[in-house]
């Protein structure tokens, strides 16, 4: 799953590192030498075909995988200087095991509201009077959130 990256339009600093000091991953380890990660989503966009690879030949700070790492674009570098090699592998390695837990946390939430959903009891429910939320839901969406209410209730008691 990619993540979202926009365009900032900061004109005449896209050139240059200056913005990626404010921006998650990519202020890390501050690069003078390196550029912005506005300037590669900028460069992607222009892009007459969608990219499914990229090779980097000169990785740096790793701008330009890490952020077609974070639009879902299988990525390769190589670079000269150990230290940025690892500085790049470790961002680029973050973001490859954010995208995985996501994955996964999205799956586990998934099974979890149908196991929810499926046990959920809220037809005894319905019709019920709510301190007068019952003019703003349908009968059986109100009936709904009250049990779902009651469930969080009684797991709050279990922890307790």
């Amino acid at each position: 799953m990619a993540t979202t990256l926009t365009k900032k339009n900061n004109r005449g600093l896209s050139g240059t590192f200056a913005l990626n000091k404010t921006e998650p991953i990519h202020r890390w380890y501050k690069y003078d030498e390196g550029y912005s990660s506005e300037f590669i989503v900028n460069e992607f966009e222009q892009l007459p075909i969608e990219a499914q690879t990229l090779f980097e030949p000169f990785g740096g700070s790793g701008t330009t995988p890490l952020v077609a790492s974070q639009r879902g674009i299988q990525s390769f570098f190589s670079e000269i200087n150990p230290f940025m090699a690892f500085v790049t592998e470790t961002k680029i390695n973050s973001v490859r095991a954010t995208n995985q837990r996501k994955n996964q946390v999205l799956g586990e939430l998934s099974s979890l509201k149908e196991n929810v959903l499926d046990n959920l009891e809220f037809e005894p429910l319905i019709g019920l009077s709510y301190d007068g939320f019952e003019k703003y839901y349908k009968p059986d969406v109100l009936a709904k959130l009250l049990a779902i209410k009651k469930l969080i209730l009684n797991l709050n008691e279990l922890f307790q």
